[in-house]
């Protein structure tokens, strides 16, 4: 992130190469990588925001604790956690771990099979002053984050037998009840009880009422004036209505989990031993499917993240290394593509699996995967963005009037005479200027088949 930002002083570190590779000269024990005066205030975690092209990470704004919450909401839902993820777990987890005097290291040759070996590590157990200098607590705070259950095999004292500490820890741990086949989103049944519900329906039918109003007096909602009475009741119409809706699903899906923990892991067994003959048999245990990512980076990372590096030499460890975080740095670069867009076009699975851009695939073998005659609802901005993946530049919108809007959008920071370049991957590798705005949607409509407003 720090590289990202461009934040350290010294103007010639650009990469993590540059870090790892500098000399520390004699007579020194270390080399201070300073970070630039007008970047000390700047929160490290940051707000995103809407701009042009869509969501932006503020340059400025301090990251909101509700927005970290759904976050880490969203983050515990797709890992398949049973119990909701917040801080409070991680605070949690960290108090428990320099509680301990071991710490348990689950070796996993991918991020979806299980550990196929445990190792457990002996640490230093922490006083308890440094304890409470970790969670800024008085002393003695720390009782409010152990764990519930007892971190003590009483049972084998009791026989007085050896305790097997690595399965009692393993019973502990938050990820042992983790199903990936959890619902992470409504079902269709449940979208439509949604959609069908009384107040959703009501809030529904008045933002239309009052839409019609506003066409029939300015003929386009965008362009009434902002201190409109139609207008403000419409925007609080349409608050009430998206917040009624994402109440409904956020309470249909945690009750869709909970039926689905409660339920699922008797299934299984009833599945398996109902009949005798299928006890013993593994044909049916098919391993998870490979994931798919929609930015390379982030398959990068998991890959460099979760394969094992223990055997691997020194100098194959550190390069392992510097590998990731360059993959971090680019990640960083990169935008998601808008997961709100229910009624755009999917893209075909070939689209999909499509190469992105990278310091390997140069203009010219993307060429294949960007044609001149581009879809009609298609932007012709979001095609140039490098920063979104594939699916996300070639994406269309269900009518040409949303696309048009998403270009006018684009075309804010421009003035009407502002010489601006094609932003199409073909027309940006040849350097492609046109004169004035008018001259870039004359070029859209007669090359790309882009048709905008005039």
């Amino acid at each position: 992130m720090a590289l990202h930002d461009d934040v350290f002083a010294a103007e010639s570190v650009r990469n993590v190469s540059h870090i790892f590779g500098a000399k520390v000269p004699s007579g020194k024990n270390c080399l201070q990588l300073k970070m630039k005066r007008n970047v000390l205030d700047i929160p490290v975690f940051r707000e995103p925001g809407r701009a042009v092209g869509g969501y932006r990470t503020s340059p400025t704004q301090p990251l909101r604790s509700a927005t970290w919450l759904r976050y880490l909401r969203r983050l515990g839902r797709t890992s398949g956690l049973e119990q909701s993820f917040t801080q409070y777990c991680a605070r949690r987890g960290l108090v428990n771990a320099v509680n301990s005097k071991s710490v348990l290291l689950p070796m996993r040759s991918s991020p979806l099979t299980t550990p196929i070996l445990i190792l457990e590590i002996t640490v230093d157990k922490a006083p308890s002053s440094v304890r409470d200098q970790i969670f800024d607590h008085h002393s003695n705070a720390v009782r409010y984050y152990l764990d519930r259950e007892v971190r003590f095999n009483t049972q084998a004292a009791f026989l007085g037998r050896p305790s097997d500490d690595v399965v009692q820890k393993l019973a502990r741990l938050m990820t042992l009840t983790v199903d990936l086949d959890a619902p992470t989103k409504l079902s269709d049944e449940l979208s439509k009880k949604v959609a069908n519900s009384k107040r959703v329906v009501q809030l529904g039918r008045t933002s239309k009422d009052l839409t019609k109003k506003l066409k029939k007096t300015y003929r386009f909602v965008r362009l009434a004036p902002p201190n409109d009475p139609l207008l403000k009741e419409k925007k609080e119409v349409d608050a009430a209505l998206h917040r009624e809706k994402t109440n409904r699903r956020n309470r249909m899906l945690e009750k869709a989990r909970k039926r689905h923990f409660r339920h699922a892991d008797t299934a299984t067994l009833e599945a398996q031993f109902a009949d005798s003959s299928l006890a013993a048999s593994d044909e049916d245990v098919k391993p998870p499917a490979p994931l798919q990512y929609d930015i390379t980076e982030r398959g990068e990372i998991v890959r460099l993240t979760c394969e094992p590096i223990a055997d691997l030499p020194d100098h194959e460890k550190h390069a392992r290394r510097i590998e990731a975080l360059r993959a971090r740095v680019a990640l960083c670069g990169r935008q998601e593509s808008r997961r709100s867009r229910p009624r755009s076009t999917q893209p075909s699975r070939k689209s999909m699996t499509a190469p992105e851009k990278s310091p390997e695939n140069s203009e010219e073998d993307m060429k294949d995967h960007f044609p001149l005659v581009c879809k009609p609802t298609q932007c012709i901005f979001c095609l140039g963005d490098e920063r979104k993946s594939y699916q996300g530049r070639t994406a269309q919108y269900a009518r040409p009037n949303k696309m048009m809007n998403e270009v006018e959008r684009h075309l804010k920071p421009f003035a009407s005479d502002d010489p601006i370049p094609c932003p199409h991957p073909r027309c940006k590798a040849s350097e492609l200027v046109l004169p004035h705005v008018m001259a870039l949607k004359n070029h859209t409509a007669t090359v790309h088949k882009i048709f905008l407003r005039a």
